[in-house]
């Protein structure tokens, strides 16, 4: 069978200050269909170990994110272990978080919003704050689905997110009723991996890049008052690329023909200093072993076959635009 399978990637609740196994939060919230041809999903969890805190809040101006890299070290390694070992539609990666694992999910998917089709949030806790990243979100739809009582954290989520559908359950916990929701919901949701629009504010020293859009240089978080941002969009049928930024001094930009003609010079609008160029399409994006994104990734829709590195005027830079 050559077909391509949905995921759904769970984080756990937490009970008695415990993780819930992954086993039994799996069976108790995706009961395992008789049919599989009625519930055509990969459905994983991982195990989250004991001493690791998914509810632990993190200051993006700290030096101290050694935990936090851990976190999402821990928790896209095991997505990437799934893509290994299943045919995954990386379209249709959604990342459901429950309770206490909540807030770590909003800033994983805020880090890396390329990698996921949509984000669904259950009886969201009220530590999730997404004050500073709410842009990054903002070609990911996420559902956030709660009980009366996580009405006023999910009410705070749904003012911030362009793309949000919130949705009120009777119990406290997922059942197969809100499954249904759920199924409903990521039948309709896909990855916009060429988004023309693309805004990107940056919350990590170290994870700088979001769709075709990368910060080479800016200042560490604690360096600047306002954390570095990049606002890019394409145009095709001006083939006009136009980026606005704060505290941004180098961005890379990787383009297809989807994006622009590459076949003709190419328009950029860089905080309104306009220059053309022509730009050259190589296999090496594609396949090459130290910088092809597609083997780096193992994602095949990751299909750019132009790169440009672009100084930001130092002017424009200063305005914080």
């Amino acid at each position: 069978m050559n077909k391509a399978w949905p995921l759904i990637y769970c984080l756990p609740d937490r009970k008695n200050g415990l993780w819930i196994d992954a086993m039994s939060y799996l069976d108790r919230s995706y009961p395992r269909a008789k049919d599989k041809k009625n519930d055509p999903y990969v459905h994983a969890c991982p195990d989250i170990p004991a001493g690791m805190d998914l509810t632990e809040l993190v200051d993006p101006k700290s030096n101290d994110v050694a935990n936090e890299t851990l976190r999402i070290a821990y928790v896209l390694g095991i997505m990437g272990h799934l893509l290994e070992t299943y045919r995954i539609d990386t379209d249709r990666i959604y990342l459901t978080a429950e309770g206490a694992s909540t807030p770590f999910a909003a800033r994983l998917v805020s880090l890396f919003p390329d990698r996921f089709a949509g984000l669904i949030l259950v009886n969201p806790a009220a530590g999730v704050d997404i004050s500073i990243v709410a842009d990054n979100l903002s070609n990911v739809p996420v559902l956030v689905l709660h009980d009366k009582e996580h009405g006023p954290a999910a009410k705070r989520l749904d003012n911030r997110l362009t793309l949000c559908q919130r949705e009120s359950m009777k119990s406290g916990s997922l059942s197969r009723s809100y499954v249904k929701t759920i199924k409903a919901w990521t039948d309709k949701v896909r990855r916009k991996f060429y988004a023309k629009r693309v805004v990107f504010t940056q919350s990590s020293n170290r994870f700088k890049k979001a769709y075709w859009v990368q910060i080479e240089e800016s200042p560490a978080l604690t360096d600047v008052k306002q954390p570095p941002r990049i606002e890019a969009s394409y145009d095709r049928s001006s083939n006009r690329i136009s980026i606005k930024t704060r505290h941004v001094s180098r961005a890379h930009i990787f383009l297809n023909d989807l994006m622009v003609d590459l076949d003709k010079e190419v328009v950029f609008d860089i905080n309104g200093s306009v220059f053309k160029t022509k730009l050259l399409r190589s296999k090496r994006l594609l396949w090459g072993l130290d910088s092809g994104l597609v083997i780096m990734r193992g994602d095949p829709r990751i299909l750019f076959v132009s790169s440009i590195s672009i100084d930001i005027p130092q002017e424009h830079k200063l305005l914080g635009l």
